[in-house]
């Protein structure tokens, strides 16, 4: 490369990165990391309220399914607002470390493979390593080694279009690729 500064290789396992998810966690979430102290908090003193509340010693047995249905949805109430609480935290820690909300993001199907790019990088997944694209609602998964970026469908103008980006994707994977592609291949047929 002419662009070449300075340069560095070698080998590792491809799941390196995986050992330092945790201390990418604790570094992003600080403190906050150890929210989960509080939802067992809350989770002990529902129990408390519980048990204390007299509802399992009732003769009625629709008051203790009332009673335990109550319980049980406070327990997911809990559980929801923990992760939207740590959620808006990992989102507003990557804000003051420059990582903007959202970014403009294209994919193109190329000859060497998949170019990933937007303003904070790029990236090529050559062909033989896209494992698979999977429709999960309004998104196709792309799904790569080790990793998945969301596509929205919102992209394409136009079903044909979307097709058509299916299509060079799907002849440039590998047959096993395709198989494990089975709703961007259905959707590929349905044309």
């Amino acid at each position: 490369m002419d662009n070449e500064i300075a340069k560095v290789s070698g080998r590792v396992d491809f799941f390196l990165g995986l050992r330092f998810r945790h201390r990418l966690t604790r570094l992003v979430l600080g403190a906050w990391l150890f929210a989960w102290v509080g939802l067992i908090l809350a989770i002990a003193i529902l129990t408390t309220v519980f048990m204390g509340s007299g509802l399992l010693s009732a003769s009625d047995d629709l008051t203790k399914a009332a009673g335990w249905t109550g319980y049980l949805a406070a327990m997911v109430a809990c559980g929801v607002a923990y992760n939207r609480v740590v959620t808006r935290k990992f989102r507003q820690r990557w804000a003051g470390r420059g990582i903007p909300a959202d970014v403009e993001i294209s994919f193109v199907a190329a000859t060497d493979g998949l170019h990933i790019s937007s303003e904070t990088g790029k990236s090529v997944v050559h062909w033989p390593y896209l494992s698979e694209i999977d429709l999960v609602g309004d998104y196709w998964l792309v799904i790569g080694p080790g990793w998945a970026l969301p596509l929205p469908r919102s992209f394409f103008a136009t079903p044909a279009e979307e097709r058509a980006f299916l299509v060079a994707v799907l002849e440039r994977m590998t047959p096993a690729a395709r198989t494990r592609s089975s709703k961007a291949t259905k959707l590929v047929l349905q044309a």
